[in-house]
């Protein structure tokens, strides 16, 4: 039975890589608090205060948590509690600093939740990307992941039918987006006008009913993304 899988292959020299990533939505985040209270004395009469616990709370949603070919951005995105600042460190494996940017907040009126976005830019192989938020008072909550660069390596889309311990079947189809979605969907009389565009503002081609056969490199590594509300990819 051909599974309904939808993946991005990494075809490696030597070998093949298939990770791939979409992008989850996180859940909300309500605003920690804590509440002290003053015990009762023989001077004075109970009386109690509440303080916010200036700890912001972090998401981080990877967009991508591998690139291939000359793409070396990643992209992030994620919750941060309203007030936060966001800064992104990327490392690379060897610990020194590949690159470093300071993530756009968007707060949304009295909502204790903040969205933040950013891009930053990979080096060469494996690298530690973490995500700092800072809350107004000087409070702090990190975020690390693992991201990969693969520059020679190819970003493919494609169906899987079958999956082993050292290799995979693949069928390759082509994921097209805004008026390149248009254009195809239109030849393929998926749509009567280039106007009336696709669903969703994606369609999928697949001209060629070949399946190929792939061999797995030694240290591949699979991400499987979601629809549930886990916050990043979890690598199989």
């Amino acid at each position: 039975m051909k599974l309904f899988a939808i993946v991005a292959v990494l075809a490696l020299l030597g070998g093949a890589c298939a990770p791939g990533s979409t992008s989850s939505t996180p859940a909300s985040i309500p605003a920690p608090s804590t509440s002290i209270t003053t015990p009762p004395s023989t001077t004075a009469p109970p009386s109690s205060t509440t303080l916010a616990v200036d700890h912001p709370e972090l998401v981080v949603d990877p967009i991508v948590g591998v690139t291939a070919g000359e793409v070396s951005t990643l992209a992030l995105s994620g919750l941060v509690t309203a007030g936060s600042k966001v800064q992104v460190l990327v490392t690379r494996k060897d610990g020194t600093l590949a690159s470093q940017n300071d993530a756009t907040v968007e707060e949304n009126g009295a909502d204790s939740n903040a969205y933040f976005q950013t891009e930053v830019t990979l080096a060469s192989g494996v690298n530690t990307v973490a995500v700092t938020a800072t809350g107004p008072q000087g409070g702090t909550a990190v975020v690390t992941i693992e991201a990969r660069h693969e520059p020679e390596a190819t970003n493919e889309f494609s169906f899987l039918t079958d999956v082993s311990e050292a290799t995979v079947v693949a069928d390759y189809a082509q994921w097209l987006t805004g008026e390149e979605a248009y254009q195809a969907a239109y030849e393929d009389g998926v749509i009567e006008s280039i106007e009336e565009g696709v669903p969703n503002d994606y369609y999928i081609r697949n001209e060629n009913r070949r399946l190929r056969t792939l061999n797995l490199a030694d240290d591949v590594r699979i991400w499987l993304n979601t629809s549930s509300n886990t916050t990043e990819p979890r690598p199989q």
